[in-house]
């Protein structure tokens, strides 16, 4: 449950609104510092945050030094918020607790990372979180815990998003918080886990095999260049898997008309051998009965003998 200190005096943010002023009715009273009746209104927000709204637009407040022009404003873990001469404290833990621990988790793979109070991130074997792509650095971006707050560093040559947006300075995380390095989404949480195993350590399967991963050459690409490299792979896979279909729609159709040539041919034989076979019997008994029927009605003819004078 996130606090708000003063003065060694904490007040939870929990379900409701908090408001802070010098009058009785004031949910945190602070009397003779130069506050307004109602200066300001807290409330506890998703992810960590804290919904700050100004309780007039003549009070004025700075957040970590800066004056709060708009009316409203999310606070992260640690910040200061100054209103006359009180300064709060936005905290996660009330004072004299523990440290939180922070992990980061894989999205795709499920995999869970303890953070240290500094954790690395890259292909590097010696990183807390080891990415094993080519478009990620050795040391991509490294993670430094200040107090309750955790930083994320990017590295001065890697591409590391945070929550959809590129990082260019040192940003501090926050609840939910998603960071995108190579093609792996990590997300960071302070929630204690339940059954995922939590890896503190690099795998030592094929330790030879990552190894060389690690210290092969870095290719950076940017968000444009990964995106068109995806659809270039997803534009190969299909005109591959379009290639083999008709591939194979053609290898059925050739045994198809191999399966229908090999039983025609010993049909048309038959019938080229069986015909003539048919028509001389045929032939020969026509013969035959000529033959007989020429013997039934003409005499058998005689030898002539010569007659004497």
């Amino acid at each position: 449950m996130p606090f708000i200190e003063f003065d060694s005096e904490v007040r939870a943010l929990g379900p409701g609104v908090l408001t802070v002023g010098s009058a009785p009715e004031a949910g945190w009273r602070i009397a003779g510092r130069g506050l307004d009746p109602v200066h300001l209104l807290l409330s506890a927000q998703s992810g960590g945050r804290a919904l700050l709204i100004r309780g007039s637009p003549d009070s004025t407040v700075l957040v970590n030094g800066a004056e709060l022009v708009p009316l409203r404003t999310l606070l992260s873990f640690g910040d200061r918020v100054a209103v006359g001469t009180v300064e709060f404290r936005y905290r996660r833990l009330a004072p004299g607790a523990e440290s939180p621990t922070a992990y980061l988790r894989d999205v795709r793979r499920g995999r869970l990372y303890q953070l240290r109070e500094r954790s690395t991130i890259g292909r590097d074997m010696a990183s807390t979180v080891v990415v094993h792509e080519p478009d990620v650095s050795r040391m991509h971006a490294e993670l430094i815990q200040k107090g309750e707050a955790y930083l994320i560093v990017p590295h001065a040559a890697s591409v590391t998003s945070v929550n959809g947006a590129r990082l260019l300075a040192p940003a501090a995380l926050q609840e939910g918080d998603e960071i995108a390095v190579g093609r792996t989404v990590l997300r960071f949480t302070t929630a204690a886990p339940t059954a995922t195993a939590v890896s503190r350590d690099a795998p030592a399967h094929g330790a030879a095999g990552l190894a060389r991963e690690s210290k092969a050459q870095t290719t950076f690409i940017g968000t444009i260049e990964a995106q068109e490299h995806r659809s270039r792979v997803t534009r190969r896979r299909m005109t591959r898997a379009a290639s083999i279909a008709l591939i194979a729609i053609a290898a059925a159709a050739v045994i198809v008309t191999l399966y229908a040539d090999a039983h025609a041919v010993p049909a048309n034989a038959a019938r080229a051998h069986g015909r003539p076979a048919r028509r001389s019997s045929r032939g020969a008994g026509a013969a035959n009965s000529n033959a007989a029927r020429a013997g039934s009605t003409r005499p058998a003819k005689l030898p002539s003998t010569p007659t004497r004078p």
